[in-house]
């Protein structure tokens, strides 16, 4: 397997990675796209101190995503014919100004057609690092659609552009999507997949003010 990158990452740039499962998504705030948190980002999710920075943990998914079943914890039964795989190994934040493009690396890691196309959904957190610790949370309204993938092909998905109040202090901000996620009709979405359990990507990075010149020994790696 080939590693695509992200076709606006910066040159050097080094981010802090993490994997995350669906019972534990951090929530999401697309400030350009939600408008003020909701209610129930706060109320639904648990605040947690974390080596990549706050996230927001224990969230009831249903809050963010009524019209999906966000569980992954019941597999399906195991495929007895060869069939697509979809994952989302990385991610892009592409910083200008008060915007942060979010982009997701999808793949179908099979030799097999996905057969048909599906969804991205998405939640994210933007979380102010000192001055008076503002908070954005919510999710995508609406999942992002995504077009079948061909066998063992990649693909970078806009998930959409985050913006923030402004940037006098830094900002630590939190990713995770999921491919092909269940629906009330179907447990394993709308492509069945060789494996169901990798379908969640979550990713953090630590974006700094213009002037900031030493990045904090613990802290996400630079958006």
């Amino acid at each position: 397997m080939h590693h695509v990158p992200s076709p606006r990452r910066a040159a050097g740039a080094h981010r802090t990675r993490s994997r995350v499962g669906a019972a534990a998504l951090a929530a999401l705030g697309l400030a350009g796209l939600l408008g003020p948190a909701p209610a129930t980002a706060a109320a639904a999710c648990t605040m947690t101190a974390t080596p990549w920075g706050p996230r927001l943990t224990g969230c009831n998914l249903k809050d963010f995503f009524p019209e999906f079943e966000l569980d992954v914890s019941r597999d399906p039964t195991p495929a007895t014919r060869p069939l697509a795989n979809l994952r989302i190994p990385n991610a892009s934040f592409f910083v200008q100004r008060l915007d942060v493009e979010l982009q997701v690396q999808v793949q179908n890691t099979s030799p097999i057609w996905a057969a048909a196309a599906t969804s991205i959904g998405t939640i994210v957190t933007a979380q102010e690092v000192g001055g008076t610790q503002r908070s954005l949370g919510g999710a995508l309204p609406i999942p992002t659609s995504m077009p079948a993938l061909q066998r063992a092909s990649t693909r970078w998905q806009r998930i959409g552009t985050l913006t923030l109040p402004d940037r006098k202090n830094s900002w630590d901000i939190c990713l995770s999507s999921t491919v092909d996620p269940p629906t009330r009709a179907s447990a394993v979405g709308l492509v069945m997949e060789s494996d169901e359990t990798d379908n969640t990507y979550g990713e953090c990075c630590r974006l700094y003010p213009p002037t900031a010149t030493e990045p904090a020994p613990d802290a996400p790696g630079p958006c």
